[in-house]
């Protein structure tokens, strides 16, 4: 038991080194596609005792986009997010969308309503 512990620990000093952000995204993502796989399950169950068939592949099909989303997801953070320079990825923040960090020809014309 003590030898799977101690293979354990360079994944977690792997993980140390990745944002937190996305990584709690993608736990959720992974609970909420279990949950669904289990609701799938569950409702395969139920729905073979009353006679009815075919329904339980609907939160099936759900959980395997979520899980394909959070792969995409995952995808594009740690794998493209790096390769971005960091000047783009400031024009694509939310302190970067503000009008007054936009270069002058692209500010919206400013009418007398707004402030």
């Amino acid at each position: 038991m003590s030898r799977n512990i101690r293979g354990l620990f360079p994944v977690l000093e792997a993980l140390k080194d990745l944002p937190r952000e996305p990584l709690v995204y993608e736990a959720g993502g992974v609970i909420f596609a279990s949950a669904l796989l289990g609701f799938a399950h569950t409702m395969r169950h139920l729905l073979r005792i009353i006679g009815r068939r075919g329904l339980w592949i609907l939160p099936m099909a759900g959980a395997l986009l979520v899980l394909v989303a959070v792969g995409l997801h995952g995808y594009a953070w740690y794998i493209l997010m790096p390769t971005v320079a960091a000047g783009d990825v400031h024009r694509f923040t939310q302190k970067g969308l503000k009008r007054e960090n936009l270069p002058p020809q692209k500010r919206p014309a400013i009418s007398a309503f707004c402030s």
